[in-house]
């Protein structure tokens, strides 16, 4: 038998450390009860590992952080001499007095008192269910089990168990007289009448596809459910991985879910689980009901107090559709065949689509207050970690961001409380291309912060470095120059980097140089002709071309100055080849075509390996469809592939080579001359000479009549006529390319000519 005394320190606050007297020893415990706590609420006792203490407990578990939303009381008790008794009744009286002074304290509900542990802690909790199952309602240990694994509770106990596969202490794995997490839990699967099956979560949770955590869920059982949460390389420690899995969150995501009382039970949730939903959103509930009092005759879903729809039959769901932005309490109503009831609810959010603030775009150059953030809600305009916002502002007080009243010159708001990973996302409007100046305004405390910026998904600045300004409210500017910015509207996305906490109020974008598109020599490539690759126009990345990275030209070669990477070539024509190609770059040609028709392409190409391809467009057509290119046995050693009959339109357009694979290299393309609706019997009548040619003019000699025209490389016509025999013409054209016309009945010949 056990006997208590409650001994109370003089705290008025909600968290206190007391003391209970219990078989003559007075034992220790840390209570924290939110503030507001209504009558009937959880109880949950955490338990601390050998050679810890509460402090310790507390500090890892962080039970305090869920109790304040789901509104329940956490107790941290201290085992003798920093241990418990696993064998014996002494630590289970001492749980016993903790719910009893719990009840007369705060009015706990006796049928929701949960167990967890840590390492030796996790032990106990196992304990605990064999001794008092009548007592808790659940348990959840973390990195410990009983070695001798005893399963010997008074009834079925739902239990929900979290290890990492790299615990050294105690093993995941069975090692020597530890028979692993597996083992130990099938026992418990099989005393709690579980299927032989369960479901397998992984990644674990859903929303976090960087995370290597599995969960395994056996359920519903006999009155209970097992859960495995297994934290793959993580050893033995309670996992507070904002990439993965909290563990206190997912232990009462758990728990909350059984109840002493022998009655229906229900809980409700979407699928998939943690989704963001954006309007019009197609939402999936689905409930998991049991009863023990004959069947269950149907579940009903509800909007507030508006019925949604009814399953009479499992799995129990409904897909609601077209669901409109705003924030909606969903409720699920079981009725068994006693028509005994449960019930339970969620919160769901559904985001407006995401847009601009107040439905204007941000315009770059200019000045953009980060508190004007995207709407659309968490997950998808941006990514906070905790829900509601933390600074008690009136200013978007329905968003999760935390915004605070800012005290820089020009007032407003600042965005603060910002963690490692959180997310902010803007709609701008870049106005012109060019290169450009950013200047952040921020304030912390610390070092060691930093912040990235992107648009469309690529980094434009990244990682900046933000000093220590020695105050939350204490402003200064950060500059970041040469930025290239192509025109158009985009998403900028500004993310915190490995540290927590910075403060930022507003970020300026100011216009330092113009950038055009223009020819590299300041003329169009002619088409028919050769045109070197490295000899693309100008105007940078984004606009002239795109480099998949900001590292560099790793060609070396000095020939220009930008991120494309050039280098000498060993090839027997031509200075210089571009080289360390990545999928999805691409590089644009202002080029001039003579005339239109089909073209012969021929590609100078190396390569070191197989499944090289790229493609070429005109004025964002593709003319060529993929161009395989061989494994030519080295990175300089170089064959030409050609490609034949590519259709071309006369005039000035933008020619872009798009790669479509990793790694080749390119010297340079050449477009054969076009030849046009003229059969060979009637080319071997025509006989233009010499050309080049100079101020004698150039020499047609033709059998039968025929008319000429000569137009400059823009299609406007300089000189024409209709002739029969001979003709010398072009005499008066000034030095430079054209491109001569003949035309015999409804023959053509077309045919690019040169004045010296």
């Amino acid at each position: 038998m056990w006997f208590a005394c409650l001994l109370i320190t003089p705290l008025t606050l909600s968290a206190q450390q007391t003391t209970l007297t219990v078989g003559g020893q007075n034992r220790s415990l840390f209570v924290y009860a939110p503030a507001n706590l209504p009558q009937n609420r959880p109880l949950v006792i955490s338990l601390h590992g050998l050679n810890q203490d509460i402090n310790y407990q507390k500090g890892q578990a962080k039970w305090e952080l869920v109790a304040d939303t789901a509104k329940f009381v956490v107790v941290y008790p201290a085992g003798v001499n920093n241990s418990w008794d696993i064998n014996g009744n002494r630590d289970t009286d001492f749980i016993l007095a903790i719910i009893e002074s719990m009840v007369t304290r705060f009015g706990i509900d006796r049928n929701r008192v949960y167990v967890s542990g840590f390492s030796m802690g996790g032990m106990m909790s196992y304990h605990t269910a064999n001794k008092i199952a009548d007592k808790i309602a659940a348990i959840g240990p973390v990195s410990g089990y009983l070695f001798s694994n005893t399963t010997a509770s008074s009834r079925p106990m739902p239990i929900i168990h979290v290890h990492g596969t790299s615990d050294d202490v105690v093993y995941y794995q069975a090692s020597g007289n530890q028979q692993g997490v597996v083992a130990m839990l099938q026992k418990w699967r099989n005393w709690n009448q579980c299927p032989s099956t369960g479901t397998r979560t992984t990644p674990y949770p859903t929303n976090k596809p960087n995370s290597r955590s599995v969960m395994e869920y056996w359920g519903p059982c006999k009155n209970s459910a097992v859960s495995l949460i297994t934290l793959d390389g993580k050893g033995h420690w309670h996992s507070n991985d904002d990439a993965g899995v909290h563990t206190t969150i997912e232990l009462w995501k758990f728990l909350r879910n059984f109840s002493l009382n022998v009655g229906p039970s229900i809980t409700l949730a979407t699928q998939p689980a943690n989704a963001v939903y954006t309007a019009p959103a197609a939402i999936n509930l689905v409930a998991t009901a049991a009863t023990p009092n004959g069947t269950i005759a149907n579940v009903k879903f509800y909007n507030g107090n508006t019925l949604l729809g009814s399953d009479d039959s499992a799995p129990y769901s409904y897909s609601w559709t077209n669901v409109a932005a705003g924030t909606y309490k969903v409720r699920a109503v079981l009725t068994d065949s006693q028509n005994k009831t449960a019930e339970t609810s969620i919160t769901i959010k559904v985001n407006q689509p995401q847009g601009p603030y107040n439905g204007t775009l941000h315009s770059i150059p200019g000045t953009i207050q980060l508190e004007h953030f995207d709407v659309g809600g968490n997950g998808n305009a941006y990514m906070d970690s905790s829900p509601g916002s933390e600074t008690g502002v009136t200013f978007r007080n329905d968003e999760d961001v935390d915004i605070e009243e800012c005290t820089d010159a020009g007032g407003g708001y600042n965005i603060g409380w910002t963690t490692a990973g959180e997310w902010l996302e803007y709609s701008v409007d870049v106005k012109t291309a060019g290169v450009y100046d950013l200047a952040f305004r921020v304030a912390c405390n610390g070092t060691g912060r930093t912040v990235s910026v992107a648009m469309d998904g690529l980094t434009i600045a990244n990682n900046v470095a933000i000093p220590n300004t020695s105050g939350w409210q204490t402003w200064q500017t950060v500059s970041v120059k040469d930025i290239n910015l192509t025109p158009g509207q985009k998403i900028m996305r500004v993310t915190i980097g490995a540290t927590d906490y910075v403060n930022l109020n507003y970020v300026t974008f100011t216009l330092s140089k113009e950038l055009k598109q223009e020819p590299f020599k300041g003329s169009a490539h002619v088409i028919p002709g050769r045109i070197e690759a490295e000899e693309y126009d100008l105007g940078g990345e984004g606009l002239a071309y795109h480099e998949a990275n900001t590292n560099g030209n790793e060609g070396k070669a000095t020939f220009r100055d930008d991120e494309v990477d050039i280098e000498t070539t060993g090839d027997v024509d031509g200075s210089y080849n571009i080289s360390y190609i990545l999928q999805g770059e691409w590089l644009e040609y202002t080029v001039e075509i003579a005339g239109t028709g089909s073209y012969n392409l021929d590609l100078r190409v190396a390569a070191d390996g197989d499944g090289k391809i790229f493609h070429i467009e005109m004025d964002g057509i593709d003319v060529t469809g993929p161009i395989s290119i061989p494994n030519t046995g080295g990175w300089q050693i170089w064959k030409t592939v050609t490609v034949n009959d590519v259709s071309l339109t006369a005039g000035k357009h933008v020619m872009r080579i798009v790669f479509d694979a990793n790694y080749m290299n390119l010297n340079y393309l050449e477009f054969r001359d076009v030849i046009t609706g003229t059969d060979n019997a009637i080319l071997s009548d025509i006989k233009v000479f010499p050309n080049p040619f100079g101020n004698a003019g150039l020499a047609i000699n033709v059998s039968e009549e025929f008319r000429y025209r000569i137009t400059d490389l823009r299609g406007l016509e300089l000189e024409s006529g209709t002739v029969t025999g001979n003709a010398m013409v072009g005499n008066n054209l000034k030095p430079g390319a054209y491109v001569l016309t003949i035309e015999i009945g409804k023959e053509t010949f077309v045919q690019k000519i040169l004045k010296h």
